[in-house]
């Protein structure tokens, strides 16, 4: 079986689609064909990574990939996709979505102008035609506006750790993308601000990796500001390779405030370290955080975020068993495991066809 990934990523950086991905394609390759068309950075260094640059379509891929048995779309709204899966339709290449959260009922609020206009021009005819869509766990099927399509469920995963995390410090932190109202970071300024007074009793800091969203940076660091917290969240830039490592070895919780997420990428890395986590319902991780006892889901409310921030804080025994539960990740949400379901479940879908 031939598989084609088509992902558009500018800035691959800490993205977490191009995460997804590049593990989809390393692992998915053992048990099938694979190869990636990249219409933005070709951030993969394989010959079976493609770019636009050298190959203009589908057609002119080579080693087969011209007309792979099934092509995986990774997001929906990039308008080179438009011309992409009419050129699938027109050769009679199967092809499934991948939304990565972008169909959730929060997540079309975004822009939501645009995708109104959009939608019915574009996007409903390439989102008719896929013979299914990949979400990533059950909860992001229920927030999803597509209600009758067929659908399979397979997520991300997490590579297994060698070191685990060894709380050297009480730092809460944060490591994504700075995108004030899809990473609920506006939560965090307005929990630290109505509790300014404990934060600072208990010296308990929230600090913030991440690279800027368009202009979200700047209006961060005037929310903090404006809002006097800035000795308790802290800002830095985006962090990589043995730095991030350290941070998420050291550091006492993940929190991550989410309105909405198909299924955070960052979140798993944590429990993949041993970091317990807070999080919202919106992360699709509350409930799995909740239920293994690996760390505190939560509404998105401040009053909720504090409370799960102070017992995590206060007891260290509770942080500590969270901290233990974590290994249920790699049995859950391994790499391996994954891609292998992705794989059957393709071939399910292929066979159907027929």
């Amino acid at each position: 079986m031939k598989i084609l990934h088509v992902t558009s990523v500018a800035n691959p950086d800490g993205n977490g689609v191009a995460v997804a991905v590049k593990n989809y394609f390393d692992y998915e390759k053992t048990s099938a064909d694979v190869a990636v068309y990249n219409l933005e950075s070709n951030f993969l260094k394989s010959k079976f990574s493609y770019n636009t640059t050298k190959y203009q379509n589908i057609s002119s891929l080579p080693n087969g990939f011209n007309k792979p048995d099934l092509v995986v779309f990774n997001e929906v709204y990039k308008k080179e996709y438009i011309r992409l899966y009419k050129e699938c339709e027109k050769k009679g290449i199967a092809y499934i979505i991948i939304p990565h959260g972008c169909l959730t009922r929060e997540a079309q609020k975004k822009s939501w102008l645009k995708k109104k206009i959009a939608n019915p021009l574009f996007f409903n005819g390439f989102l008719s035609g896929a013979l299914a869509i990949q979400y990533l766990n059950s909860e992001e099927i229920e927030k999803s506006i597509i209600k009758d399509k067929k659908y399979i469920i397979a997520g991300n995963g997490i590579s297994p750790r060698s070191k685990k995390n060894l709380c050297k410090n009480k730092e809460f932190i944060y490591i994504g993308r700075y995108s004030i109202k899809h990473k609920g970071l506006d939560l965090l300024v307005k929990t630290a601000s109505m509790h300014k007074k404990w934060f600072i009793d208990n010296n308990i800091i929230i600090h913030l990796y991440g690279r800027d969203s368009g202009s979200d940076y700047s209006r961060l660091v005037k929310m903090i500001r404006r809002n006097n917290v800035s000795d308790i969240i802290l800002l830095d830039d985006a962090v990589y390779g043995d730095k991030k490592n350290n941070i998420l070895l050291n550091a006492y919780a993940f929190i991550q405030p989410s309105r909405w997420e198909g299924q955070p990428m960052g979140v798993l890395e944590a429990l993949s370290y041993g970091l317990p986590c807070i999080v919202t319902f919106g992360t699709s991780l509350g409930g799995y955080v909740n239920n293994n006892k690996c760390g505190i889901g939560i509404n998105f409310d401040s009053e909720e975020l504090f409370n799960a921030i102070k017992k995590m804080s206060e007891n260290e025994g509770f942080r500590n068993r969270c901290a233990e539960r974590t290994m249920i990740v790699e049995k859950d949400y391994s790499w391996e495991s994954v891609t292998r379901r992705c794989i059957t479940k393709y071939k399910e879908l292929l066979c159907s066809l027929t």
